[in-house]
């Protein structure tokens, strides 16, 4: 979806000063694709351009921004990262990297599951 694509670019092209979530920046660009697409689909009639927007916005966007934090894919989180590292690569950057990726992982399973961290299966209160 280009359109999508190119409104995500323009809301984040300078991210180090947005302010925003990007659950809002989805939304918005689902929201656009949804009246465009409605617009074109149905010859541009007001009514359905809103219930095409209004679709994507409350239905579509929190779906597809909850897949997209998944992966896409069963067990995603838990895959080895594809790296390819150059020729002059030293030992230490490596490890430095592998080390960086384990972290990123692990955020991301943490942001991934809820209630993750905490200490649930206690023998003593069973």
């Amino acid at each position: 979806m280009l359109g999508y694509h190119l409104v995500l670019y323009f809301l984040r092209h300078h991210d180090e000063t947005n302010l925003r979530p990007k659950f809002l920046d989805h939304t918005l660009a689902m929201t656009l694709v949804g009246a465009v697409g409605a617009a074109v689909a149905f010859g541009g009639s007001p009514k359905h351009i809103g219930t095409g927007a209004l679709f994507f916005a409350a239905t579509l966007a929190p779906m597809t921004y909850w897949l997209s934090m998944q992966g896409m894919k069963p067990g995603s989180m838990y895959r080895h990262p594809k790296i390819f590292y150059t020729d002059d690569a030293t030992p230490e950057e490596i490890e430095r990297f592998r080390n960086q990726d384990v972290t990123d992982m692990l955020a991301h399973e943490m942001h991934a599951r809820p209630g993750y961290g905490y200490f649930t299966r206690d023998a003593r209160h069973m």
